[in-house]
């Protein structure tokens, strides 16, 4: 994975993003995976995939599944499907995890 750092120039500002990102107030983390096939919604009771969100105009899908015992709550879209002549059709997915640690996504699209 990458990203960007975020660098405070004084320990009140540090203290303040820390805040920011364990609360999740006013920070979204965003990811973008490159999956086998296209995702698809699991409609079963164990899931609850069903669930449909508008977020600035786009639909996004919700996973709501626990992982290795933990909470893991997921939006994601698939953005594009392409044919590749090596991998067959791969997809351009986009997460936004709610809740759940990093095994979150690669747990999202396995359950997709």
């Amino acid at each position: 994975t990458s990203g960007c750092v975020l660098v405070a120039k004084t320990k009140e500002s540090m203290s303040h993003y820390s805040q920011m990102f364990a609360s999740r107030e006013g920070i979204q983390k965003s990811y973008v995976a490159i999956v086998f096939g296209v995702p698809k919604l699991v409609n079963d009771s164990a899931s609850k995939s069903d669930n449909v969100v508008h977020i600035e105009g786009k639909e996004f899908s919700t996973v709501d599944y626990p992982i290795e015992g933990k909470d893991a709550v997921t939006l994601w879209r698939t953005v594009a499907a392409y044919l590749s002549d090596q991998w067959g059709t791969i997809s351009l997915v986009h997460l936004m995890p709610k809740t759940g640690v990093i095994i979150n996504y690669a747990g999202t699209c396995a359950t997709a």
